[in-house]
This record gives C-alpha cells, structure tokens and sequence, in this order.
C-alpha cells in the first residue's frame, strides 16, 4: 500500500479603498499552499490451524508516514489605483505613518511570510494470535514507533498489550440459550502514547 497525497490552495483578495474607514487604502493579499502526505504501509500474515483445534495467526507490519506543508504568502497596502487588483513593490510605498501630530506610528505597507514544516513517523508492529476451539483466545502485541514529534531525547518508544478472552456462548453449557447468539469475555492491558500535532512542539 502507497498512497500519495498532494494538495494545493491559493488564493487572491483584493479590498478596495472604501472599504477601509480609516486611511482609505487599498489591500491586496495573496496566498499559495501546498500539503504532501506519503504513506507505506507493509504487512505479512501467517495462518495456520492445527488439527482444526489450535488456530495460530502471525502479523508483521511496517508503517511510514510523512507530511509536509508549504506556504507563502503576503499582502501590500496603498496601490496606486483601485482598478489595480495586484500589488507591485517597485511602484509602492515602503512604510506609511498611520500616526498623526506628535504620535506618530511608521508602519510598513507590504508583508511577505513563508513556511515551511514537516512530519515524520516510522511504526514497526508485531501481533500474535492465538484460540482453542474459537473459545479461548490469547492476543499479544508490540508496536514500536518513531516520530519527529515525540521529545528530543525520546524519539522512539515502545507499546506492548497482551489480551485474553473466552467465548462462553461457545460452550455445552450454554446451548440452552436459544436468545444468545454470541458472548464473550475479554480482558486485556496495554500502554499507549502520543503524537503531538505541532511540528516543533
């Protein structure tokens, strides 16, 4: 399995001077984006039956994620003309004082910001599985992850669970009850983690 995703965006916004009660300028404003996401993911089972008794599953599994985003974008102030719907730097003022009198507050007409971030994360996982009979059931499983975003001296950890169940329904004693068709029990006990959203956290 290899899917790959990619994504754009962009976008145009013009704002004519009447629309800014204050100092009747114009804006306008720009954005580009785009979104990479790429994932692997390997996986190996093994089945096997015993006497039709015993029933035995195995499954080893490799898993690679990977996201990035890029953007860029701005906006200008105080075109020369409300009929210019984009914004050239060479012919446009630098700053302008949004201040008067003795306040006065130089700010720049033009903003350009870029970015740029990434994620990524690398899963090895193991599951063993096995029954009696369809009645008795024992499961264990490791995954062990890495991701750019765990901690800086914890980039890699390791989650174990183990699970035991019991399909009573299955047993001679409970074929008077005609108003169950399937029950079980199941207990089991694992540790998790966390993939934090932010980058850079």
């Amino acid at each position: 399995l290899f899917p790959y995703t990619t994504l754009f965006r962009s976008s145009n916004i013009f704002k004519p001077s009447d629309l800014d009660p204050n100092y009747k300028q114009n804006m306008s404003q720009g954005a580009i984006g785009r979104q990479i996401l790429i994932m692997n993911e390997e996986l190996l089972r093994y089945k096997t039956s015993i006497r039709e008794k015993h029933n035995l599953e195995l499954l080893l599994g490799l898993s690679i994620n990977k996201e990035q985003n890029h953007g860029i974008g701005g906006w200008g102030k105080a075109g020369p003309s409300d009929n210019i719907y984009y914004y050239d730097p060479d012919i446009n003022m630098d700053v302008y004082n949004y201040g008067f009198g003795a306040t006065e507050k130089w700010k720049a007409t033009r903003l350009y910001r870029s970015d740029f971030r990434e994620k990524v994360m690398v899963s090895y996982f193991a599951r063993f599985g096995y029954n009696c009979k369809q009645r008795y059931l024992l499961e264990g499983t490791i995954r062990r992850d890495g991701s750019s975003t765990f901690g800086e001296d914890h980039k890699w950890a390791d989650f174990p669970s183990i699970a035991v169940g019991w399909a009573f329904s299955e047993e001679n004693f409970m074929k008077w009850a005609h108003w169950l068709d399937w029950g079980k029990l199941r207990a089991s006990y694992g540790t998790s983690g966390q993939i934090f959203t932010d980058e850079y956290l």
